[in-house]
């Protein structure tokens, strides 16, 4: 007889009505330096155990706590850690669009440069019958994650270590450090640049080394990370809205009552609305903190700023093999909710 794990037994004794077994969900940061993502978690965990009165409690588990019950030799990154809660052996994450691209393409569309047109619309879309049907997407690749909430993430913008170019084809040459994005390397080739691919807390040592010239990142992790200490302009661009999707085991999210579903899903969708607000909050912080440091952020013109959309609006064509038709047909979807968008 096959045994089923000890969480998706836990799960279904949640059907019992009384005396049953409280469900522990364990919330897997990925990363131990996202303040919002923290605070989502602490907030998610707050919600679902007063809903549930106690029937359903979360425990957070951090990056270095993680590292701690590693095996010797055992790979330590996003993708390793994201691939433990596809395996179940922790339930709940929240993780990068970019990332979950990889187990669903649609989550890929998100990232296609100058698509949203402010940080509201991109919250209605994350909110609404296209957000959902990108995260919905997960549970359709053999069922390993269930998708419950989007939320926005910031904008990407360029830090540059000196004279930033307001016109884009003044990025030619330029080294770029972009994080593991495919399409992130695909703007920079669109740009006439070289990528450098590695995390956002490499940067200042390559920068002392003069192995890069310039940085795609997001005006709150340019502060959190120092980056002021080797590049003193940016390019406010703004050119992708970042997004991150809280996401759950399938395994235990088809193992629990309908009504338990819900509410995890009504849970994750408030609690990703709030970290959104608090992202435009950490952003406009972020810019004020930088500016203070001497770092000039420059703000395009409508002229400048259509130069940048009309070089890198081919992207889409050059990211059509990976998006899919999947991603393709959320493309048009978010386009065409663009022309009846109506700006608050």
């Amino acid at each position: 007889m096959r045994r089923l794990p000890a969480l998706v037994l836990a799960a279904l004794a949640a059907t019992q009505p009384a005396g049953a077994a409280q469900i522990k969900l364990r919330w897997l940061l990925l990363r131990d330096s996202d303040a919002a993502v923290e605070e989502t978690a602490r907030e998610f965990a707050r919600r679902l155990e007063a809903e549930t009165r106690g029937a359903m409690a979360v425990e957070i588990v951090t990056r270095a706590e993680y590292q701690k019950g590693l095996k010797p030799g055992k790979p330590f990154s996003v993708t390793a850690m994201l691939g433990d809660v596809t395996a179940g052996r922790y339930e709940v994450c929240e993780a990068p669009a970019a990332v979950l691209g990889v187990f669903a393409r649609s989550f890929w569309a998100l990232g296609i440069p100058y698509l949203f047109s402010s940080a509201e619309f991109g919250e209605e879309v994350a909110h609404g019958t296209i957000g959902r049907s990108i995260l919905n997407m997960l549970s359709k690749k053999r069922g390993h994650l269930q998708g419950l909430a989007l939320a926005t993430a910031g904008w990407t913008v360029f830090g540059v270590r000196e004279f930033a170019p307001l016109d884009p084809n003044g990025f030619r040459g330029f080294r770029i450090q972009v994080w593991t994005s495919y399409l992130s390397q695909t703007v920079v080739r669109k740009l006439g640049g070289e990528s450098v691919v590695a995390p956002p807390d490499a940067f200042l040592p390559l920068a002392e080394r003069g192995l890069v010239d310039a940085v795609e990142t997001t005006l709150p992790q340019f502060q959190q990370h120092g980056m002021s200490r080797a590049a003193r302009e940016i390019v406010n661009s703004r050119h992708v809205l970042l997004f991150n999707a809280i996401i759950v085991n399938g395994k235990t999210f088809d193992a629990l009552p309908e009504d338990r579903q819900e509410t995890l899903r009504r849970v994750a969708e408030e609690c990703a609305k709030g970290e959104s607000r608090r992202r435009r909050i950490a952003e406009a912080d972020a810019r004020k903190a930088i500016e203070a440091e001497g770092v000039k952020v420059i703000d395009l013109n409508a002229e400048q700023m259509t130069h940048y959309h009309e070089t890198m609006s081919s992207v889409m064509g050059s990211a059509g093999a990976l998006l899919g038709i999947e991603g393709s047909d959320q493309v048009e979807a978010i386009r065409g909710a663009a022309v009846q968008h109506k700006p608050r």
